[in-house]
Formats: structure tokens, C-alpha cells, sequence
């Protein structure tokens, strides 16, 4: 008699497979026909084996392209997120540029009260409103946010140079 053990590799218990087999009593050895039947009980183990591989095989291919499609995924969001990031900081720049003119021309227009000019009938000076093209003149506004926190306003409108 010949007992084989085999791991079962689903709950890790080790499975005992009993065969019977001819032993020559007198001399302690297997006969032909039990070592044939072992044979081809070996066989089987190795085919069922052989089959679990081939599936396995096709598994991890499976996974390996999963894997490269994911981590192909994983960089274009990443680059995604670093372009968004760079746009965000950029519009968020251009944001407070906004801010700061507008703050800045409304500050301009309260001085300007103070001082006593009115604005409202100074308006038909202006070059969209004195019969002047305003796309002949440059404007420029230019904050400069300084280390008190002051912000300090640079306006100017500047004739553009006619080409010949």
C-alpha cells in the first residue's frame, strides 16, 4: 500500500490519496501493475495540475494588462492634475488682477469726488466718448501688492502708434 499526500490549495489542509498496490511480500517491492497504476495516477495529478497553470497563465496575463492600462490611466490623470493645477493658479492670479483694478479705478473715482471733480460731466472727455476711437489708445492698469499690504495702482492710456 502506498499513501501520497497533496496540498489542496484552497483551504491549505493536506489531502490524503490512499491507492492500492500490489506489493511483492517476499521481497518488499512494487509489482508492474501497481507501479502502472501509480503511474497513471501520477499522470492525472500532473494533467489536473498542467490545467490550473494554463488558467492561472491566463489570469496573470489578464492582470498584466489590466495592471499596464491602469497605470497608464494613473499618469494621464496625473498630468491632468498638474495642467489643472497650473490653470487654477493662473486664473486665480488673473482673478485678483481683476480685483485689484477694479478696486483701483473705484478708488481712483472717491478721490476724485474728494478732490471736488465730477465725474459724471467728465465723462464726454473720455476717448470712447469724445468722438475718439478708444481702440487708438492704449490702456494699461498695473497693481503692485507691496510687503505692507498696500496695493499700489499704476493706470495709463497711451495713444498707440499709427503704422505708415
Amino acid at each position: 500500500m502506498r499513501i501520497i499526500k497533496a496540498i489542496n490549495a484552497k483551504n491549505k489542509k493536506t489531502k490524503v490519496i490512499v491507492h492500492e498496490v500490489d506489493i511483492c511480500h517476499e521481497h518488499q517491492t512494487v509489482g508492474y501493475q501497481g507501479l502502472s497504476n501509480l503511474l497513471e495516477m501520477a499522470e492525472k495529478v500532473i494533467q489536473k495540475d498542467r490545467n490550473k497553470i494554463a488558467k492561472l497563465k491566463d489570469k496573470f496575463a489578464q492582470i498584466k494588462v489590466d495592471k499596464d492600462y491602469f497605470k497608464r490611466l494613473i499618469v494621464k490623470q496625473y498630468k491632468s492634475l498638474k495642467e489643472y493645477d497650473v490653470t487654477c493658479k493662473r486664473l486665480y492670479t488673473e482673478r485678483n488682477d481683476a480685483v485689484r483694478s477694479y478696486n483701483a479705478l473705484l478708488e481712483l473715482g472717491k478721490t476724485a469726488e474728494e478732490m471736488g471733480i465730477d465725474i459724471k460731466s467728465t465723462t464726454s472727455l473720455l476717448p470712447e466718448n469724445s468722438g475718439k476711437n478708444p481702440e487708438d489708445f492704449t490702456f494699461e492698469i498695473k497693481n503692485e501688492v507691496l510687503e505692507s499690504g498696500k496695493v499700489r495702482h499704476k493706470i495709463t492710456a497711451t495713444p498707440k502708434k499709427k503704422r505708415k
